[in-house]
Formats: structure tokens, C-alpha cells, sequence
């Protein structure tokens, strides 16, 4: 959406006013998006006054200015503003920097980031965006989830109401899966299947109870739901602790593998 930023500009400096002050209040309480790009614009506006109001970057900028006169200015050259005629010459004179009164420096700094203003704001927007939702850690657990693979009914024709959740469970209708699945506490590979159904449901702390369960028993499972458990732990942006569930895989489990390139990734 194209906004008037000059518009906004003047609004936020009180220097919009009478008919066209009002006019733009009443878009302010009708136009959402309009009201979020003039809250971002206030918050730029500050920041950049602030950053701009701290003598040491003034001292920075004129350090920077004078470098680029020894630069591009040699002895034999100078300028000399005539306030009568106007003329310009060329002697020997050496360059004298002007130096700015605090109120040309103002509107100097300000002109040149004026129209940079709206790009810094979504610059700013998006890279807290980016530190907020870590979307490189959702990525890297899902580049490793995988729903457990159950196939219960296959082997011991089970009744016809888990029979029909398992195939809800495969085709990921999740929903429908997990009620049935929660009948059986006892059967481990069911309560595998109850876990991963609340993994993908975003139930990730009933997924994590489910997993500790199952990992804390003795059945040949037990680094399968551990596996899964590190891959809760992580969604969860508890990475400690999902690193401490992966080191305890042992080698010999079909999950060793994954789980130490799992460990890499996580240390790079």
C-alpha cells in the first residue's frame, strides 16, 4: 500500500493543520493500515532524533567531513563565498572549514535521511520480526520431523475404532486421532502416535509429557520417544535441554545418527 509520507511527516511534526488535519484524523481511526504506518513512522522519527542528538556522533560527522576536505581539497585551491558579488576565486589561502550552527546542522542531518525514513522503519519492523520469531530454528526442526510411522493394526487387528484412527492418523487428520489414541495408555507404539498427533496439533507440552513417559519406561522404544522428545524440547525453543535429551541416544539406536547431526547443527 502507497502511503503520502509527506502527508505523514507533516502530522507527526504538527505542522499539518485546519481542513486537511481533519481529514486525515478520520482516516487515522478507519484505516488500519494507515494508523500502523504512522505509529512505525513515530518510532523511526525518535530514534533517528535520538541517535542524532548525542554530541559524539555530531563530532563522528564533522571528523568524517574534514577528511573528505583534506581529500578532495588541496592547498592551492579554496572557495570564497563574496557576499557582495558572488564571485569565486582560486589563490593559495588554505581551506577553513565552516563550521554549522546547531540549527543548520539539524536540518542538514535531517534532509538527507528524510525520504529514508519509511525504508529504515520496515528495516527495523522486520529485523525484530526476525529476532522475535527465530523462524531458522522452526526450519532446522522441521527439516528433521518425521510423524512416527504406525502400524499397529497391520500386525495385531486391532478393534475397528483404532483401526480407524490410524488411518486418520496417517492421512494427518490429527483431531480425529487423538481422543482415540489417549483409550490406550498402555500400548507404547499408540502412545508414540498420541504424542506426535499433539506435536502437530501444537499441544507441545502434552507431546513432551507423552515422550518423558515412554522414555522413562523400558521398552525398546525408549530413544524413539527420546528422539522425539529433543525434537519437542527444540520446538519449543528449549534448547539446553533438548541437547541433553539427544546426548543420551545411544549409538546403537537407529536415531544415533540423526540425533549427533542433529547436535552439529545445533553448535554451528
Amino acid at each position: 500500500m502507497n502511503f503520502d509520507y509527506e502527508q505523514i511527516e507533516r502530522y507527526i511534526e504538527g505542522k499539518l493543520e485546519g481542513e486537511a488535519l481533519a481529514k486525515f484524523k478520520a482516516k487515522l481511526l478507519t484505516n488500519k493500515a494507515l494508523a500502523e504506518e504512522v505509529a512505525l513512522y513515530k518510532d523511526v522519527n525518535m530514534t533517528l532524533t535520538s541517535a542524532y542528538a548525542h554530541e559524539q556522533e555530531d563530532a563522528a560527522l564533522a571528523q568524517t567531513f574534514n577528511q573528505l576536505g583534506k581529500k578532495y581539497f588541496t592547498k592551492s585551491t579554496t572557495i570564497i563565498q563574496e557576499t557582495d558579488s558572488a564571485k569565486i576565486k582560486q589563490d593559495n589561502t588554505k581551506v577553513v572549514p565552516m563550521r554549522l550552527t546547531p540549527k543548520e546542522k539539524n536540518t542538514n542531518q535531517w534532509s538527507g535521511f528524510r525520504w529514508l525514513r519509511p525504508a529504515i522503519g520496515l528495516a527495523v519492523a522486520a529485523l525484530i520480526a526476525l529476532l522475535i520469531w527465530q523462524p531458522w530454528q522452526g526450519s532446522l526442526v522441521d527439516s528433521y520431523y518425521q510423524p512416527y510411522a504406525l502400524n499397529i493394526t497391520e500386525r495385531s487387528g486391532d478393534e475397528e475404532q483404532l483401526s480407524q484412527a490410524e488411518k486418520a492418523y496417517k492421512s494427518g487428520d490429527y483431531a480425529a486421532a487423538l481422543p482415540v489414541f489417549e483409550q490406550y495408555p498402555n500400548n507404547v507404539e499408540v502412545q508414540l502416535a498420541k504424542g506426535n498427533a499433539a506435536y502437530n496439533l501444537g499441544k507441545l507440552d502434552a507431546a513432551a509429557t507423552t515422550f518423558q513417559q515412554i522414555a522413562s519406561g523400558n521398552s525398546i522404544y525408549t530413544s524413539t520417544a527420546n528422539w522425539y522428545l529433543a525434537l519437542t524440547y527444540l520446538k519449543q525453543e528449549k534448547t539446553a535441554e533438548a541437547q541433553t535429551i539427544l546426548q543420551k541416544i545411544p549409538n546403537n539406536s537407529d536415531d544415533y545418527k540423526q540425533a549427533q547431526q542433529l547436535l552439529n547443527e545445533m553448535s554451528k
